[in-house]
């Protein structure tokens, strides 16, 4: 792995500019919430009584190596059971395993083998230890080259050698087609596999399970149709990291506040937007995605279902409502399609 100075690393950048579903429904931001008024009273009453009856159930020192262990486990093998866990519990979980948990069941994920890719990743992670030991005389002989950061230093090492050395790379096709009905698409096992390829929904989970078992403080964070990654250190440094451009690329808040998307205050304030988000806020971004998966192949009960664990888990965000209420207008308009006309108005 050629991991040089800064300046090196980012000038070999195929494309500096990040990849998003322009126009598409990302992880978050997907639908405009007014979608949500479209549904009506009639619908919406309904719809609370069910969200009501869901369960719980259904900075950085160069003088101290960071270690590599696996984070901790509790024996979680299914959907089901990652549900019933607590918000405590779910802050123990590898986010890699949620997130391929919440894949199950959809198309392009009959395969997955959840251990064999935790495996992976463990290995992975080692892999970019190693690189970032090897490099770290770098640092020390120029920090101001690298920002003065070592937290920076180290992402850079770790972009590197996920990029160029294990060629992880966005699925450009999605940037000409865009659809949610490939699950290797919008979770990791899409990178995991040998595609070893992504979109702005699944690299920056991959970014943040490859560096949390390295002991990075990062964070999955939204924005209107976009997910980013950011070194999140209450003690520290903060800045964030964009997952779908060629070498590292590290944008300010203000940046998401105009892309891909504008969004206001209201609506960062209202989705949830720009904010380090939760183990459990995490695990319902994942969910939307699920639903998102559902809904592209008609299934939208599924959808629904989907939508509705994901308000559970994250209430205060009111654009599950909106998705919730889509995928209800879309089960209608599908019911009255398939419906005899004769028997429709007879009855």
């Amino acid at each position: 792995m050629s991991a040089g100075r800064k300046k090196k690393a980012t000038s070999k950048a195929l494309d500096s500019k990040p990849y998003a579903k322009g126009g598409g429904r990302g992880l978050s931001g997907i639908s405009r919430l007014g979608i949500a008024l479209a549904c009506g009273a009639v619908l919406f009453g309904g719809l609370v009584i069910l969200l009501d009856g869901i369960s719980r159930k259904s900075s950085d020192s160069f003088l101290v190596t960071a270690t590599s262990a696996a984070l901790p486990e509790g024996p979680c093998r299914s959907l089901e059971q990652l549900l019933s866990k607590s918000p405590t519990e779910l802050a123990q979980l590898d986010i890699a395993r949620i997130n391929l948990l919440c894949a199950q069941g959809l198309p392009g994920a009959e395969q997955i083998d959840v251990e064999a890719y935790l495996a992976t990743l463990d290995q992975w992670a080692q892999y970019v230890k190693k690189e970032t030991d090897r490099h770290l005389y770098k640092y020390r002989l120029d920090p101001a080259d690298y920002n003065n950061s070592p937290g920076y230093f180290r992402m850079l090492l770790m972009v590197t050698a996920l990029q160029q050395d294990l060629d992880i790379h966005y699925n450009l096709e999605r940037m000409r087609d865009v659809n949610f009905s490939d699950s290797q698409d919008l979770f990791v096992h899409g990178l995991l596999s040998e595609r070893r390829s992504g979109t702005c929904i699944s690299m920056p989970v991959l970014y943040v399970a490859i560096g949390r078992r390295l002991g990075y403080p990062l964070k999955l964070v939204t924005c209107n149709g976009h997910v980013f990654v950011r070194w999140d250190d209450p003690a520290g440094e903060r800045f964030n990291v964009e997952a779908t451009s060629r070498g590292l690329i590290c944008r300010d808040d203000d940046y998401y506040k105009e892309w891909p998307h504008k969004i206001t205050d209201a609506d960062i304030k209202a989705c949830n937007y720009l904010k380090s988000l939760s183990p459990a806020e995490e695990l319902a971004e994942f969910l939307v995605t699920r639903g998102h998966c559902f809904a592209e192949i008609a299934l939208y009960p599924q959808a629904q279902l989907a939508y509705c664990q994901a308000r559970n888990l994250a209430p205060k965000s009111q654009q599950y409502l909106s998705f919730l209420g889509l995928a209800v207008q879309q089960e209608l308009r599908k019911i009255k399609k398939n419906t005899n006309p004769t028997q429709a108005k007879g009855q």
